[in-house]
C-alpha cells in the first residue's frame, strides 16, 4: 500500500513535466529550455529522423522532430507497469475514450491522439500525434 502511495505521489509530481508532453509545434531549443531540469539527449533514428529523449523521474519522453527541428509527435514511456496503469486511469478520466487503447482531446484547433502501443520486447508506450480539424 505504501509503495502504491509513493508511486502515485511521484506520478503526480512528474505531471509538471508531463503537462508539456504535447509540445507540438515547439522547436528543439524551446523543448530543451522548457524541460531543462531533466537529463536530455538528442539522437537520430536509423531513418535519419531527429528526436530528443528526456529522462524524467517516472517517464521517458521522446520528442520527434521534422527537418526544421519542430516537434511532430511524441512518445510517452512510463518506467513501470504501475505508472502505465496510472496514465491509463488519468487518460480515462481526462480525455475522450476512443477504445481500450486510444484516447483523444481537442486543443487549439487540433485533435491530440494518444494510442497505447508496445515494443517487440513487450514494453508499453503512448504514441501521441495530432489531427488537424
Amino acid at each position: 500500500m505504501i509503495r502504491i502511495f509513493i508511486i502515485t505521489i511521484l506520478f503526480l509530481v512528474s505531471l509538471h513535466g508531463n503537462a508539456q508532453a504535447t509540445m507540438f509545434g515547439y522547436n528543439l531549443g524551446e523543448i530543451k529550455k522548457e524541460l531543462s531540469e531533466y537529463k536530455q539527449e538528442t539522437l537520430k533514428t536509423d531513418e535519419g529522423i531527429d528526436y530528443l529523449v528526456v529522462n524524467m523521474k517516472t517517464t521517458i519522453m521522446m520528442y520527434f522532430l521534422d527537418d526544421s527541428l519542430i516537434c511532430t509527435h511524441v512518445i510517452i514511456m512510463p518506467k513501470n507497469t504501475e505508472l502505465l496503469n496510472l496514465y491509463i486511469q488519468k487518460f480515462n478520466n481526462e480525455k475522450n475514450v476512443v477504445s481500450s487503447t486510444a484516447w483523444n482531446r481537442y486543443e487549439c484547433g487540433v485533435i491530440i491522439n494518444y494510442e497505447l502501443q508496445s515494443l517487440s520486447n513487450g514494453r508499453m508506450y503512448f504514441l501521441v500525434t495530432t489531427t488537424d480539424i
